[in-house]
């Protein structure tokens, strides 16, 4: 039996705002990918957290990347279907550019200020409240008790800002699907591709 799906508003805020005050600008992503993989655990999900080989990826001929790393974590959570249907990825990035001159922010770029109903601070938009609104859903999905066919994978990247190599990185290890939104909320629009 399925309970009607219902999205913990205030614990995505909360969530959000944490990941908010987490930096991970200039390839300092880790502490984000922990965080994030501590919450895809707890919310009952399939967890798969891996050191990237950086080195490995990088000689892709695919790869591309502005910011060297000595290191970066792979976070994936999944939600299992019963392997009857397709799969589905949702991919969202912890990495933000650098906040600039903290003079021209109205409010402090690492505190997940709440006012007026938005979240304000570096990331909230791009991408930290997209991916956890991601996890938040498929924790909805779990919770209800409804049995998918297909299975949804959160996939948690790095790199983004800088060439995307940390969806590269979980590509190259096996997490493919038969169709993928990447939660981006460029001009806040649908921008379908194949």
């Amino acid at each position: 039996m399925t309970t009607p799906l219902r999205i913990d508003r205030e614990g995505l805020v909360d969530a959000t705002r944490a990941l908010v005050r987490l930096r991970s600008d200039d390839g300092e992503e880790r502490a984000c990918q922990e965080f994030v993989a501590e919450l895809m655990r707890s919310a009952g999900l399939p967890t798969d957290v891996w050191e990237i080989d950086v080195e490995q990826v990088q000689a892709h001929p695919e790869a591309s990347w502005e910011i060297d790393r000595a290191d970066a974590l792979g976070v994936v959570g999944s939600l299992e279907g019963t392997g009857d249907g397709p799969t589905l990825l949702l991919n969202g990035h912890v990495d933000v550019v650098p906040a600039g001159d903290m003079a021209l922010w109205t409010h402090p770029p690492y505190q997940g200020v709440v006012e007026g109903g938005r979240i304000y601070g570096r990331g909230a938009l791009d991408m930290k409240g997209p991916l956890m609104a991601g996890l938040f859903a498929i924790r909805a999905i779990a919770e209800s008790g409804a049995h998918l066919k297909g299975t949804v994978r959160l996939m948690s990247v790095v790199a983004e800002e800088d060439g995307g190599l940390g969806t590269l990185a979980t590509i190259l290890r096996g997490y493919g699907g038969d169709g993928a939104i990447v939660m981006e909320p460029t001009e806040l629009a649908i921008a379908p591709v194949q």
